[in-house]
């Protein structure tokens, strides 16, 4: 009986030491007292902040898209024409272009890679030498002009002069014809004149 009052009374003792040991061991739980809640200033730099970041990636975001845009045009102009290698053939077509006129470069009106189309232009030539040549032709046609008007003009008092010499020579002719009708009527009088004294002198002797 003692024995057995001793080991349930052992049991106890051990059933209490256990569930101290347990309430030791568990967290005690205290509340907190409730915070209070944050005033409109100190929310306001929270919120600029926030604004602040927002507008700092969205630049991020744009500068990227716009970086990102560069690089394929370039690629998509250049890039994609551009190919490394050690051991590699090149291959392209060249037109050679020449102008039709010989002259000095006075202006290049397009770039390096830059597409062109049939009728553009490509150069434009110093046009100093060609103005003087046309100035040059311009005083030859003026003079030769003035040339014009002066034959006209001599032809103009050839005419007229040929004219007062057909008029000077009917006028002779008129002259002469006269001159023949008087020397025709002398003539006639002369041979009607010797043979009157003629008949008279035989008249004469006849008596």
């Amino acid at each position: 009986m003692a024995r057995t009052a001793s080991k349930t009374a052992a049991v106890h003792a051990v059933q209490d030491d256990m569930e101290a040991n347990e309430a030791s061991e568990s967290p005690v739980k205290t509340e907190s007292p409730a915070s209070p809640p944050a005033s409109v200033s100190e929310q306001a730099p929270t919120r600029k902040r926030g604004i602040v970041r927002k507008l700092l990636l969205t630049a991020v975001a744009l500068l990227a898209l716009a970086g990102g845009a560069h690089y394929g045009h370039q690629w998509w102009l250049d890039g994609r024409f551009m190919i490394a290698t050690d051991d590699a053939y090149i291959e392209g077509d060249i037109t050679n272009i020449s102008p039709k006129v010989t002259g000095y470069v006075a202006k290049v009106n397009v770039v390096a890679n830059q597409h062109v189309k049939a009728g553009d232009t490509l150069v434009t030539l110093d046009n100093g030498d060609y103005r003087i040549a046309a100035e040059q032709a311009e005083a030859q046609i003026a003079t030769q002009k003035l040339a014009l008007l002066r034959f006209d003009a001599q032809i103009a008092a050839a005419r007229s002069a040929v004219t007062q010499t057909e008029a000077q020579k009917t006028a002779l002719e008129a002259t002469v014809r006269g001159a023949e009708i008087t020397l025709n009527r002398q003539q006639d009088l002369s041979s009607k004149k010797s043979r009157y004294p003629r008949r008279s002198r035989q008249r004469t002797g006849d008596l």
